[in-house]
């Protein structure tokens, strides 16, 4: 009894697209609407599925120096797992990768591949087949992407840093990176926060370089007596 008036009181709708993904929902019956069911809304549904997102997206960096080496890391964590799509059957899995922008004033002239440390660069490789472990590639538009092999569980905190060589001077406008997901799984682009001040998410200049400039300048000399030779001495040092 209790199931039949369950059944009676609702429907089934056959969602649309919900953030890229299907779904569906249990809707009120609407009787003004000849019985039909009422447009799906997310909020409330029982059957709804939540998108991919990351929980986490930061950027760190050691050097601002015009030129220096320079090692930045990425951490972030993710709402569900990051991994190659099985397909079965021994076919190919299809592809999942990040993909990393505004790293294009610090990727060097000549694209190629870039060594990746931290936790989960033993997951990535720089071609989804065939690829070079801890490894990522440079793209020809600045992006920096990595492919899983391996699966990144899902709310846990994965890093991975690699070496860059600082431009020579700020690059302008100010880089705002971002971090994506593509592939099997998809996320759109989402900033990396950089620690600045008070805490994260204040742009600061994510991947600053200090203007060069001098630091330090002083002149010497060996003699002031008129005639005499003289040894000048002058003292810098730079940025």
């Amino acid at each position: 009894r209790v199931a039949a008036e369950f059944c009676t009181a609702v429907t089934i709708a056959p969602g649309g697209l919900v953030r890229g993904a299907r779904w569906h929902k249990m809707a009120p019956r609407d009787d003004s609407a000849g019985g039909a069911p009422q447009d799906p809304d997310c909020s409330g549904s029982p059957l709804a599925v939540s998108a991919a997102a990351f929980l986490e997206s930061r950027i760190s960096y050691t050097s601002e120096i015009p030129g220096g080496d320079n090692t930045i890391t990425i951490t972030f964590s993710c709402s569900t797992i990051l991994a190659p799509g099985d397909t079965g059957a021994g076919n190919a899995p299809l592809p999942t990768w990040i993909r990393i922008l505004g790293l294009d004033s610090h990727a060097p002239s000549e694209r190629g591949t870039v060594a990746l440390e931290g936790g989960v660069a033993a997951s990535l490789s720089d071609a989804a087949q065939e690829g070079t472990a801890a490894h990522a590639i440079w793209e020809e538009d600045g992006a920096l992407v990595a492919y899983f092999t391996a699966a990144a569980a899902a709310r846990d905190r994965h890093t991975i840093s690699f070496h860059v060589t600082n431009p020579l001077s700020p690059p302008h406008p100010l880089p705002k990176p971002t971090i994506a997901a593509e592939g099997c799984i998809d996320i759109p682009p989402t900033p990396l926060f950089s620690k600045s001040g008070g805490g994260f998410g204040e742009w600061r200049g994510v991947l600053g370089v200090v203007p060069p400039q001098f630091m330090f300048g002083k002149v010497q000399q060996g003699s002031s007596a008129p005639g005499a030779a003289n040894a000048m001495v002058v003292s810098f040092a730079t940025s």
